[in-house]
């Protein structure tokens, strides 16, 4: 077995800061994460540890199980030299994310010192450090072996307050390059981290499948890039729940509308996208977006036909859209109506002149019974409203596809800390189960495969 893989901040520091970011990310959210290394590139994974255990694995998310996959491809490693005695040709292992994050850390107090060096990535066996280590437990089971993930780099420190000359000669493929500084004394340090990790067995490692979402249909929405027009406004937008320190679940409620007008208005918003915090009793608020927003709509091929999909899923046909509007129509000419006629009325009695007493009383008495009808007619016609926009609620209701999910505050600050770093983002929502937040994260060269990052989040409690 052996790995050796290298970085050089110097050379390509938009792959650094990649790598950098997925890390640091991911040490975020958990104590422990897992490093897989194949032909194809690094494979950063976290995930829980009841998840890992599990041999009845499905791939599928379910409760407790949120996690990040972050792919880095081979391309934006300097080198990448990595044999295992695996058919697949790879390496997993589970180590520390604060062991490493640490050294991540003291390297960029190097990079700030503009110091051109490398960071190398190496696997030593734990036969070269450990010879007593058990392999078996009590129970006379095998224990996965425990080995050491050395990262090595130099810092280059000039003393008598030398200008720095970044300049490098010879390479040495053991110790790294050399530094030169016009005669001045300088000092070379190199810094070593030993961080320990443990390999894990072929079945843990096939155990460990990205998951899938179940859904009937997707709410698939192409978020603003974070450094266009609107990325700033937008992740304002994500943070705001960081006003509320008390919350912890919020709702994402996420609406497209499905156009059956020929003479759609490309330029109109057709989508919807809120932010929903209901806490209980106390208080309520929605946090819209109201930028602009595209989404599409993601089938199950295997969900069948829309006859057989549930009611809310299906599309409302165009004829009821007209029938509603023409509902609304004749709603609006009642009304209209009934003024008309009370116009007409007070037109009337403008020309009637009654003097006597008996006609006084008579008209007394009639005008309590017509206070009556009109209190009647009012109740009647407010209820007839009533009735029409909850039919126009509900057609509308209908006529669109509403996804939305109840999820943990700390899941959706964690997109908000990601969503900076990303050239590409998109958020895919499965109507009361879970949501992936899913970024490309493009390297140095436009010819370089991008990496990829994908926040897979399950409810955290169901819809009430």
């Amino acid at each position: 077995m052996k790995l050796k893989v290298v970085l050089n901040d110097q050379q390509s520091p938009d792959d650094y800061k990649l790598f950098r970011t997925a890390v640091s990310t991911v040490a975020s959210l958990r104590d422990t994460a897992v490093l897989r290394f194949t032909d194809d590139g690094l494979t950063i994974i976290s995930t829980s540890k009841v998840f890992l255990n599990d041999s009845t694995n499905t791939s599928s998310l379910r409760g407790e199980t949120d996690q990040l996959w972050c792919h880095l491809p081979r391309d934006m490693f300097l080198s990448y030299k990595l044999a295992s005695i695996r058919k697949s040709n790879t390496v997993t292992m589970e180590y520390n994310c604060d062991a490493l994050l640490t050294a991540f850390k003291r390297f960029d107090k190097i990079i700030g010192q503009g110091t051109p060096t490398d960071f190398k990535i190496s696997l030593i066996p734990s036969s070269q450090w450990n010879q007593t280590a058990p392999q078996h437990d009590e129970d006379g089971e095998a224990v996965n072996p425990m080995h050491i993930l050395s990262i090595t780099f130099q810092e280059v420190v000039y003393v008598n307050n030398a200008q720095i000359n970044n300049t490098t000669y010879g390479n040495d493929t053991h110790n790294g390059p050399s530094y030169s500084n016009g005669g001045t004394n300088n000092k070379v340090i190199v810094h070593n981290f030993k961080v320990p990790v443990k390999l894990l067995f072929k079945v843990q490692d096939l155990s460990i499948i990205e998951p899938s979402i179940i859904h009937e249909s997707l709410i698939l929405y192409d978020l603003p890039p974070s450094t266009g027009a609107f990325g700033q406004a937008f992740l304002n937008f994500m943070k705001r729940i960081e006003r509320y320190s008390n919350v912890r679940d919020i709702r994402l409620h996420s609406v497209r509308r499905k156009d059956t007008d020929d003479d759609y208005n490309e330029n109109e918003n057709n989508d919807q996208l809120k932010i929903i915090i209901d806490n209980e009793l106390h208080w309520y608020l929605e946090i819209c977006w109201n930028g602009p927003l595209t989404s599409s709509v993601v089938q199950d091929d295997e969900s069948g036909d829309e006859s057989q999909q549930s009611p809310q899923r299906q599309q409302i046909p165009p004829a009821t859209t007209t029938a509603t509007s023409s509902l609304l129509a004749r709603t609006r000419q009642q009304i209209s109506g009934a003024d008309s006629q009370s116009d007409s009325r007070e037109k009337n009695d403008m020309f009637n002149i009654e003097n006597s007493e008996a006609m006084i009383g008579h008209n007394y008495s009639s005008t309590e019974n017509s206070m009556l009808d009109d209190d009647n007619n009012y109740s009647t016609m407010n209820k007839d409203l009533y009735n029409v926009s909850k039919m126009v609620e509900k057609a509308e209701q209908e006529n669109n596809l509403l996804n939305e999910v109840i999820i943990r505050a700390k899941d959706w600050k964690v997109c908000s800390k990601l969503y900076p770093v990303c050239d590409e983002a998109v958020l895919l929502i499965s109507h009361d189960s879970s949501c992936v937040f899913q970024c490309a994260l493009q390297g140095d060269t436009s010819e370089e495969e991008s990496g990829r990052l994908a926040y897979y989040i399950t409810r955290s409690k169901a819809l009430p």
